[in-house]
């Protein structure tokens, strides 16, 4: 029998992984787990990457806040959200948004970023919402 997967269920968690720092944040992921995008121009590396090696490579550390998420086809998963960096310099914060697809075992495929809302709901075929 198949297992029904609630993909935002696993983004829900996920995020709450991330920001506890949760070093096991990478059985999250899919073996073949890309990462697409800087939104925030931090400068982490893209493609196949380790969620934990991300974090080591941020300049600070950054707190993901979920705002809105909507089912895609394909198991994706349009996200919007805000993240928050903190470091010596100070705090910022910006609106952001991805595109995270999720497979049938739970497991994190990819993750593409966007710079803001409207960026990530034109690449998802998705009309504007109040974020």
């Amino acid at each position: 029998m198949r297992r029904v997967v609630d993909r935002q269920a696993v983004i829900q968690d996920f995020t709450e992984a991330w920001n506890s720092g949760d070093p096991a944040i990478d059985d999250f992921l899919a073996p073949d787990f890309r990462f697409i995008g800087d939104p925030m121009h931090l400068g982490v590396s893209l493609g196949r990457i380790s969620i934990q090696q991300m974090r080591d490579e941020i300049p600070g550390s950054v707190r993901l806040t979920i705002r809105e998420l909507i089912d895609l086809d394909g198991g994706r998963v349009l996200t919007l959200g805000m993240a928050g960096l903190s470091n010596e310099r100070g705090d910022y914060a910006q609106q952001i948004g991805w595109i995270i697809t999720v497979d049938d075992e739970g497991r994190l495929v990819s993750t593409e970023g966007f710079a803001d809302h409207a960026a990530a709901r034109q690449a998802a075929g998705v009309e504007s919402g109040p974020g």
